[in-house]
């Protein structure tokens, strides 16, 4: 958690969100704060293997960089997650957790294909599970998780 600061000095926090913990780092600058993101930027993007070149003058303010950083095509196997331990998810990421089109599969067999909102089935989707030894689906709207 961000500190208590019943001043309001505290400024240039920012989060890095990953599925299954966040983590909160404080520089004390703007400008660090933005050199700091850069870098971070860049390490993923070598680590996802991007093609593009990026010049640490590129991103000279938040919204250039938070737009690249917003939305991106994973594949990410979730260990702790309380509703998606074990399962593989494949398809489009925001801020550390499903979010429009993608996939989960459970090593069950189990699995939804359909559209996401912050994490949870929602719109229209696609789950099959098996129940006492038979196998159920449901096709149809998604709200917050909910048939």
């Amino acid at each position: 958690d961000i500190p208590d600061d019943p001043e309001g000095e505290i400024k240039d926090c920012f989060v890095i969100v990953t599925p299954e913990k966040n983590y909160i780092l404080h520089s004390d600058s703007r400008r660090k704060k933005i050199d700091w993101m850069q870098s971070i930027a860049i390490g993923v993007s070598q680590c996802l293997r991007y093609r593009h070149s990026y010049r640490p003058h590129s991103w000279s303010n938040l919204d250039d960089l938070q737009q690249w950083l917003d939305i991106r095509e994973v594949s990410y196997t979730f260990i702790t997650h309380s509703d998606y331990s074990g399962a593989k998810y494949s398809g489009k990421w925001s801020l550390g957790m499903p979010h429009f089109k993608g996939k989960l599969k459970w090593p069950s067999g189990d699995h939804y294909d359909g559209e996401f909102l912050h994490g949870h089935f929602h719109g229209s989707g696609t789950r099959l599970w098996l129940e006492h030894q038979h196998q159920r689906s449901y096709t149809g709207s998604w709200q917050n998780g909910i048939m």
